[in-house]
């Protein structure tokens, strides 16, 4: 009977021990063993109970989809809840906060609703610039102070005229234009990245 017993509760142990392991391991994508010397703790008192203590790892907030992503969580909302109360598809939701996508401002006015918080604070510098009222005057304001922007800047001047005339410039461009900029130490764009 104390054997039988015994093989009972050495069963439920291992049972455990595997299956919370396995969990941990799906979840974490570690190895087993990083597993036993990292994360995973006995307890020398109780055999029977582990103690695993889980570091939140630090979320980058600099692109948009990292920003949404964190106040998402803050918020405890799924990315299926967030999908359904701004009313667009869950795997559009993922391409936002995995910055394959980037939102429209009505989107992320509706976000900035619901996390409520200012909607700037879900924005990047690209998002903060193109958004911004200044932006045609900026380009105009650009082209008095460098008469020749394709040699100067490196941009055709059909390109250019359309930006002056509103159409939104790319992510890709804006990088270009604005480290451009930055070399030539000729224009202060950020004051057209805050407003």
């Amino acid at each position: 009977m104390i054997y039988i017993v015994q093989g009972v509760l050495y069963r439920i142990f291992y049972t455990h021990y595997i299956f919370f392991s396995s969990i941990y391991i799906a979840h974490h994508r570690i190895n087993c063993s990083s597993l036993a010397a990292s994360r995973l703790e006995w307890n020398k008192i109780a055999t029977f109970k582990a103690i695993v203590t889980y570091k939140e790892p630090k979320i980058i907030q600099t692109t948009i989809g990292s920003k949404i992503k964190k106040y998402r969580l803050i918020n405890s909302i799924s990315q299926r809840e967030l999908a359904k109360l701004i009313k667009i598809s869950k795997s559009n939701m993922y391409l936002y906060e995995h910055n394959k996508l980037y939102p429209r401002l009505d989107l992320l006015n509706k976000m900035a609703e619901i996390f409520n918080i200012d909607v700037k604070q879900l924005m990047d510098d690209y998002l903060l610039f193109i958004y911004n009222p200044n932006y045609k005057r900026f380009f105009i304001e650009l082209e008095h102070k460098i008469k020749d922007v394709k040699n100067t800047l490196g941009i055709k001047q059909l390109k250019y005229s359309r930006w002056k005339n509103g159409m939104e410039i790319s992510k890709k461009s804006y990088i270009h234009l604005r480290n451009k900029l930055l070399k030539l130490k000729i224009y202060d764009i950020k004051k057209y990245v805050i407003y």
